[in-house]
């Protein structure tokens, strides 16, 4: 096999594995089932009884990734306007979001820059 049908056979394997992950990660959403525990990483200030307001960002600096806005997520090192305008759409179309891991579905986003937005974002509880 040449160098050139190799990284097409691996570029394919890719994408399969990718489409994969997307179906597979969907498909849980939708029954509900989770394959790990979200982290507890937000804090609350109640000010009303009953009232449980979500920070967009939290005293450790991770933003929540169902609020957060277009200016929040262009603070994070590697996130520019289309890629933030991606998050946003992919958002208000399976709001909220429970698992960091459906952003691999935002055009933009693969397992590296994954890796990285798990250092800023979270999706609460």
């Amino acid at each position: 096999m040449t160098g050139g049908k190799k990284t097409a056979v691996i570029i394919v394997i890719v994408l399969l594995g990718i489409a994969f992950v997307c179906g597979s990660a969907f498909a849980l959403y939708q029954i509900g089932v989770a394959w790990f525990t979200p982290a507890q990483r937000f804090t609350y200030d109640i000010k009303e009884p009953g009232s449980l307001p979500l920070p967009v960002v939290t005293a450790e600096g991770v933003m929540s990734l169902n609020q957060a806005s277009r200016e929040d997520f262009m603070t994070i090192p590697g996130i520019g306007g289309v890629t933030a305008d991606a998050i946003i759409a992919f958002r208000e179309k399976y709001s909220p979001v429970y698992y960091i891991e459906d952003l691999l579905c935002v055009r933009g986003i693969g397992p590296a820059k994954l890796e990285t937005l798990r250092n800023f974002l979270a999706t609460g509880d």
